[in-house]
């Protein structure tokens, strides 16, 4: 639907008053303007937008808690190939376990990206319920603080000017770095919902038989009353987490 907007005060104010003020209304976004509506004491909804150009805006009644619009999901990997095709280790560079200050593994993935320097930082969608009961969800780095960059000693150096380096780790075995980093961008491409695991266990050895994972093997843990696949990134001792039930698997 669609509601009347009237404008108050001076032309080049961007305040608008709502006619018609008797629906919730949600956060939405035309022409990459964004517009925040909310409720008045009175119950008079008001409009504040920064587009005097518009006299409408919709309006949605909504059942149960507003949604939205989902973040848009950055790269996560760069050149898009690094994992399918991988550099060889000790000759065209080498790789580094980057460990970044506080949520700023998007900054330096930004820094990275623009410099053409090879990098991988698996994102996952992550929905957060806000405080007026709107649900939003974001992309979030699934080891929290870790970016693995690939590239000489000049490219590690280099990435030091993002200022958001706390410190970097070089990896001594790359050939299992890369093998574990490939079956966690499999995992993370194929849409499966991944909880990010904070150490190691032991359990019993599976391979997933069918379906976009089949070949993949991991171990069997047991979180929250059910049975969960880990897949293990042994340079962090972390790892990442599906459920059995949602995978064809058989014994290695």
């Amino acid at each position: 639907m669609r509601a009347v907007l009237a404008r108050i005060g001076h032309p080049k104010r961007t305040e608008c008053a709502l006619l018609t003020p008797s629906y919730r209304v949600e956060w939405i976004q035309r022409r990459d303007v964004r517009y925040t509506i909310r409720k008045q004491p009175r119950g008079r909804t008001h409009c504040r937008c920064r587009d005097t150009s518009w006299t409408y805006c919709p309006l949605t009644e909504i059942q149960g808690p507003a949604v939205m619009p989902t973040l848009p999901r950055e790269p996560d990997i760069f050149p898009e190939n690094l994992l399918e095709s991988p550099p060889v280790a000790g000759v065209d560079g080498e790789w580094w376990a980057i460990y970044t200050k506080s949520r700023q593994e998007k900054v330096l993935m930004r820094f990275l990206r623009q410099r053409e320097i090879g990098h991988y930082c698996p994102l996952v969608p992550k929905k957060n319920r806000l405080r007026n009961g709107r649900i939003r969800t974001s992309y979030n780095p699934l080891f929290s603080g870790y970016v693995f960059l690939f590239g000489d000693r000049q490219a590690r150096d280099l990435a030091y000017k993002s200022n958001v380096i706390s410190r970097t780790l070089e990896v001594k075995n790359p050939e299992e770095l890369i093998a574990d980093l490939q079956r966690v961008h499999r995992a993370v491409q194929s849409g499966l919902p991944l909880l990010p695991e904070d150490k190691l266990e032991p359990g019993d050895r599976v391979r997933i038989k069918t379906g976009s994972l089949a070949g993949m093997e991991g171990v069997i843990i047991r979180r929250q009353g059910e049975d969960r696949l880990l897949i293990a990134v042994h340079f962090l001792q972390k790892g990442a987490s599906i459920r059995l039930d949602l995978l064809d698997v058989e014994p290695v």
